[in-house]
């Protein structure tokens, strides 16, 4: 926020120089324009000057004329009218250059000159020399003469001939006093038109010597203030930069180095020979994320951090996952001898929690790796010291090409259930399952992958399901025995995951199907396993209670091979037991597995629930499952699973 405030002062203050310049730019040729326009009055005043001198010439001219040839009326007159109309000439040309008039504003073409040369006329008045006032004054009286000869001439009266010839007598001694003061006063004029015109040009010269100074002051005051925000915001930009690359290195919450930051690490200790990577998973910590909440858990996460902090001072520590951490060990002589004395340390500290004010016991499971693919290898040994159970687990060689062939079976099958499913290669099997008496009542349906043979769900399922593929197995089953089950009076049993169920669009597809084939809801038992590991038992129950108002019924199958939750079997309002394959099988032999069957057997006599049992392999098994009063039977002693049916 800081950064960006300065950003926008730097933006403002280089718009308040912008406008600072342009405003003076602006005045500046503003001024210009009035010198040039004060030089072009002064030069066309000159010119009217030059053009008063031409008119002079000629009235002098006119008058040598009349003065050698003036013998007649007619010829007087003559010239008298051309006099005339060079003193009106003069006379106007004079009243040009004292209203700053027509003519000089006539010689200007540019229409909008021509509006400035008005605005500033008052400005230019002052260079109009008064001196020509005292020509304009002796023209007028030389007009009034010439006026009265004029109407004497045109009268030809005898009687005035005599006050004619005085009039024209006294008309031309006018005339040279006339010429003199003229040509003082244009000369004059002229002389100070020069002066003028260097006048204003030594003011242009000014101006423009001062804009360029003002210009370059201007342009360095603006340099050294940009400079100086460019410098501060390079130094905000470089802490900014460096504040991103501390976030993007390190946990937000624990402050520790992140993921990245070890991979970053890794690359560059490649070359060291002597190194390790522990992976430490804090055993329960969703444990208390659920029991006093995700503030609690973040409290907990950054004492654990601290606490593995003070007892690893000297070595790179990484929170690399929610509560998993890394320690980089670099030139250490016997990694695995350290990694258990670090797993010591840590289980007999106890986390202390601010909030609750209390200390949590920790224990965590470790994975350790050496030398190289240390991320990777490290990830493989914690999950084996998970699955083991065992507190430090060091990978080995035999544990990577295991992982190893692991992920290239997945990949394998992986590609094989993507072609499945586009070649329409997941088929349905049938297993009869049949009453007391050996009747099919029923068939399960079980699925099965084609490809050159038929596989079994074990060998392919959890990798569809790991790879989010397996939604889309069990619409395609579903949708075939829909079609068969439009053509079969048949009933079957058919096999749900809670996936299935949790899953918007199959669980939708389901319901949908059942309302609109009524008939067909009615032949569909769903199998949902016991064992299956639910989290939202009221979206399951409401999915069992719509189904079955549809005319569907339900199954809980492998009952007995998890907890046996018979309350949770009530709550389900299940129509079906089906007990457990590993208990049935050996039940003719094995004591404790009749002992468990029975029990159920009773419960659901008495819950008035309907008992199935699976892996019936042998008549021995069947006769004892009989004695025990279950009501229905599925196994390879009445028949494998039926491509047809």
């Amino acid at each position: 926020m800081k950064t960006n405030r300065y950003i926008i002062v730097f933006v403002l203050v280089n718009l308040l120089f912008i406008a600072v310049y342009v405003f003076f730019n602006l005045k500046t040729v503003k001024t210009l324009n009035e010198i040039n326009l004060q030089k072009d009055y002064v030069r066309s005043n000159e010119i009217i000057v030059f053009e008063i001198g031409k008119k002079l010439y000629r009235l002098e001219n006119n008058i040598l004329k009349l003065t050698v040839f003036g013998t007649e009326d007619n010829i007087v007159n003559y010239y008298l009218k051309k006099i005339k109309k060079e003193i009106n000439e003069i006379k106007r040309l004079i009243k040009v250059l004292q209203t700053g008039g027509e003519y000089s504003q006539s010689l200007l073409v540019n229409t909008s000159y021509s509006e400035k040369f008005n605005k500033t006329l008052k400005i230019e008045k002052k260079y109009f020399d008064v001196g020509l006032l005292d020509v304009v004054a002796k023209l007028k009286i030389v007009d009034e003469e010439l006026n009265e000869l004029l109407v004497l001439i045109k009268q030809r009266n005898n009687k005035i001939e005599k006050n004619t010839a005085l009039r024209l007598k006294r008309f031309l001694k006018l005339m040279p006093s006339l010429f003199d003061r003229m040509a003082e006063n244009t000369n004059r004029y002229l002389v100070k038109t020069d002066s003028t015109l260097r006048e204003l040009e030594c003011k242009k010269e000014k101006l423009l010597k001062k804009y360029f100074n003002i210009q370059i002051v201007f342009l360095i005051f603006t340099f050294f203030i940009n400079i100086s925000i460019l410098f501060y915001l390079l130094k905000s930009f470089n802490r900014l930069y460096e504040e991103l690359e501390y976030r993007l290195y390190h946990d937000n919450l624990t402050k520790l180095k992140n993921r990245l930051a070890l991979e970053e690490d890794l690359k560059h200790y490649k070359s060291k020979t002597k190194k390790g990577l522990i992976l430490i998973d804090i055993e329960g910590f969703s444990n208390i994320n659920e029991l006093y909440g995700v503030e609690i858990g973040n409290e907990y996460l950054v004492s654990f951090s601290q606490m593995l902090k003070k007892l690893l001072p000297e070595e790179n520590v990484y929170r690399v996952g929610s509560d998993e951490f890394a320690v980089l060990l670099i030139d250490k002589p016997d990694i695995k001898k350290h990694a258990k004395r670090l797993y010591k340390e840590i289980v007999n500290q106890k986390i202390y929690v601010p909030s609750l004010d209390i200390s949590i016991d920790i224990d965590v499971k470790m994975g350790l790796a050496v030398k190289v693919n240390l991320l990777r290898n490290a990830i493989l040994a914690l999950q084996f010291a998970k699955q083991k159970n065992l507190p430090v687990y060091k990978i080995l060689k035999k544990d990577i090409i295991e992982a190893n062939e692991k992920i290239k079976e997945s990949m394998y099958w992986s590609r094989e259930i993507k072609k499945a499913l586009k070649e329409d290669n997941f088929v349905p099997f049938f297993q009869p399952i049949v009453d007391r008496d050996g009747h099919i009542v029923k068939y399960e349906v079980l699925m099965r992958m084609k490809n050159g043979e038929h596989y079994v769900p074990p060998v392919f399922l959890d990798i569809a399901i790991k790879n989010m593929q397996y939604i889309n197995i069990s619409k395609n089953l579903f949708l075939k025995i829909v079609e068969i089950l439009k053509h079969k009076n048949i009933n079957v049993s058919f096999n749900i995951n809670f996936l299935d169920i949790e899953n918007f669009e199959m669980r939708n597809l389901i319901l949908k199907t059942l309302k609109q084939y009524p008939e067909i809801a009615k032949k569909i038992t769903f199998e949902i396993l016991e064992n299956l590991e639910i989290q939202e038992y009221e979206l399951l129950e409401s999915f069992i209670e719509e189904s079955k108002s549809l005319g569907s019924r339900f199954a809980i199958d492998d009952f007995g091979s998890g907890f046996s939750n018979y309350k949770r079997v009530l709550d389900m309002k299940t129509d079906f037991l089906k007990i457990d394959g590993s208990l049935i099988k050996n039940i003719h032999e094995d004591r404790h597995s009749y002992n468990i069957v029975k029990s159920v057997a009773l419960f659901a006599k008495e819950s008035n629930i309907k008992t199935v049992a699976e892996f019936v392999h042998c008549k021995e098994v069947f006769e004892v499952c009989k004695e025990l009063d279950i009501d229905y039977f599925q196994g390879y002693y009445f028949s494998p699973p039926l491509k047809d049916i």
